[in-house]
């Protein structure tokens, strides 16, 4: 049973399909995103084999990246490395992200997440090479009541671009995860205005609003093993998280956007610029500033 039912009566929400409109309007077509995909696409190599599999039939899939002792190792380089462990919003008091001086130490475990076979999944949905936008380590502890992330959602963003959540230590240990439905469910409720609506209009249980549209929600709850991880299309596929019960999570989460260049090579950039480390999975308003990013020489698109 949800708990969250009886935290937070279930209610039908206010929904506006032009906000999501307007959202896909300026990321994708004004925000030159989709133009930027199709930059990255037009010097890539054709994709040696393999798909996507259910991350581009579903737009999610739970993936292996790391063995547990090598999910603890990287816990402890996080928390030994940490400058500063705080909010990132203040009415979001459970969740604390880390900072760091520098990513670098990181550059292992990212290699190990984006191991060939993973870079060949990621290649084949968006038909390009890819580099990391944002790395977000945080940790989330045990409350009450969901707020924000922890109600049904799509994060704000580009179309295509992919979030990758590694636990760091088991749900059995601390009782959270990230629950999901499928592309095809979440495109139905993106018709009728949902997706993107405001703050105050997301609910911990989609059943009352599927019930008026005709979609019964396949929810998926999976529990993870520490060092495996969600891979999805955020902007998408709804997602909420659930709450830790019983203990502190702690979760790296990397964004992939398309690139013209190997990611490897655009980790270097950011890196040194601290681009990665700072964007906390934001977005230029135009994709032409990705060129800045990566430092590469700037064009129209």
């Amino acid at each position: 049973m949800n708990l969250l039912s009886f935290l937070r009566p279930s209610r039908t929400p206010r929904l506006d399909p032009s906000r999501t409109r307007q959202a896909r309007q300026a990321f994708d077509a004004d925000g030159k995103y989709d133009a930027w995909q199709a930059f990255c696409q037009s010097g890539a190599a054709a994709p040696a084999g393999g798909d996507g599999g259910r991350l581009d039939a579903d737009g999610f899939e739970i993936v292996t990246l790391l063995s547990p002792e090598e999910a603890k190792s990287a816990k402890e380089a996080c928390l030994a490395n940490a400058k500063k462990m705080e909010a990132a919003k203040a009415e979001i008091d459970y969740a604390d992200v880390l900072s760091f001086e520098n990513t670098e130490f990181l550059r292992g475990v990212v290699e190990k997440m984006l191991s060939p076979e993973m870079s060949q999944k990621v290649k084949a949905v968006f038909g390009s090479e890819f580099y990391v936008h944002s790395l977000v380590v945080n940790r989330t502890m045990p409350a009450k009541a969901s707020k924000r992330s922890f109600l049904w959602h799509c994060d704000r963003g580009p179309l295509n671009f992919l979030k990758i959540n590694m636990f760091l230590d088991a749900t059995e240990d601390h009782g959270g995860t990230t629950e999901f439905i499928d592309l095809g469910q979440s495109a139905a409720f993106e018709r009728v205005g949902y997706t993107f609506g405001p703050n105050k209009e997301r609910v911990p249980d989609l059943k009352r609003l599927g019930a008026q549209i005709g979609v019964a929600p396949q929810v998926e709850r999976p529990e993870l093993a520490a060092g495996q991880a969600f891979i999805f299309f955020p902007s998408r596929v709804l997602h909420r998280g659930f709450l830790p019960s019983r203990g502190v999570r702690h979760m790296m989460s990397l964004v992939l956007l398309p690139s013209p260049v190997h990611w490897s090579l655009a980790w270097d950039t950011t890196v040194r610029s601290g681009f990665h480390d700072r964007s906390m999975a934001t977005f230029p308003e135009s994709a032409e500033n990705l060129f800045d990013v990566l430092e590469l020489p700037r064009r129209a698109l």
